[in-house]
């Protein structure tokens, strides 16, 4: 059941003149859905001169170039892609997710012609997915050429398929307690892998695509590529990989002093922590 335009148009006015309201969050995951009434929204949005963010995936099944130009016109200059996997396998034969690989290249490319922040959600750690899937994945993310990829590890919500799935397989124990399901610990064992592995692999595709083949880095604008890393080294100040690939754009960039402080601060970092050390090593990095 949607409101009405009219209605949430006069809903954000009223929040622009009584509280100068300057960003608008938007959590529908369906925003997009009726594609007609969202680019009414994003037409009438560009009026307020807000920035507007839809924190939650969107499906780019509904994304033409008109609705990406009235979203960029709108406010927005980041967006959040629900792809979940780039293996066909886990998309059509597990999760039953209809999305075609192939239309997400085409809605990337114009999302960059308007300068958007890509940013892309998969999901990892499906019963069924394999090490393969996962790979493809990694592969897929370099192809299309995405800004960032957030992973997330599959948590078997009850009562979802994939908690059934795991009840009855016995990948959970049968006796997990409410509390034991927690969206920050991975819990999920199967006969092919076990949850400690699950993690570790997901943590290296993550470096794999947002550091050492890092979209923006691979096409010389290190100056994007810079904020991005210092963006992770505020929230995890001992992330080594963020260091080295920032020294790394920044020595592009001409601005030494800095980046032999971040290069310092990585082989700081490396000393300390062998775990760093094994994906550093895991990488071939020198």
């Amino acid at each position: 059941r949607y409101a009405s335009v009219d209605e949430i148009i006069k809903h954000v006015r009223f929040l622009v003149s009584k509280y100068n309201m300057n960003v608008l969050t938007i959590y529908d995951d369906q925003i997009l859905l009726n594609k007609k009434r969202a680019k009414q929204l994003f037409r009438e949005f560009a009026q307020f001169n807000l920035r507007i963010e839809c924190p939650n995936g969107l499906s780019v099944a509904f994304m033409d170039e008109e609705l990406i130009k009235l979203m960029r016109n709108a406010g927005m200059d980041t967006v959040n892609l629900a792809i979940e996997s780039g293996s066909p396998h886990v998309l059509n034969e597990i999760i039953h997710k209809p999305l075609k690989l192939e239309m997400v290249k085409p809605v990337v490319q114009i999302l960059r012609k308007y300068g958007f922040w890509i940013h892309g959600f998969f999901v990892t750690g499906i019963p069924g997915e394999k090490d393969e899937d996962r790979d493809k994945t990694v592969k897929f993310i370099k192809e299309v050429g995405l800004d960032w990829s957030g992973f997330s590890l599959l948590m078997p919500t009850r009562g979802s398929e994939s908690f059934k799935i795991s009840i009855k397989n016995g990948f959970i124990k049968k006796d997990t307690k409410i509390g034991e399901l927690d969206y920050n610990k991975f819990i999920i064992n199967t006969p092919e892998y076990t949850s400690e592995h699950v993690i570790k692999k997901t943590y290296l595709m993550n470096l794999d695509v947002n550091f050492v083949n890092n979209y923006r880095m691979r096409n010389g604008e290190y100056r994007i590529a810079a904020d991005a890393f210092r963006d992770v080294i505020k929230r995890y100040e001992n992330h080594a990989f963020a260091y080295y690939y920032l020294s790394k754009a920044l020595y592009a960039l001409n601005e030494d002093k800095e980046a032999q402080d971040a290069m310092n601060k990585y082989h700081e970092i490396l000393e300390k922590d062998n775990t760093w050390k094994e994906y550093t090593k895991h990488f071939n990095i020198n």
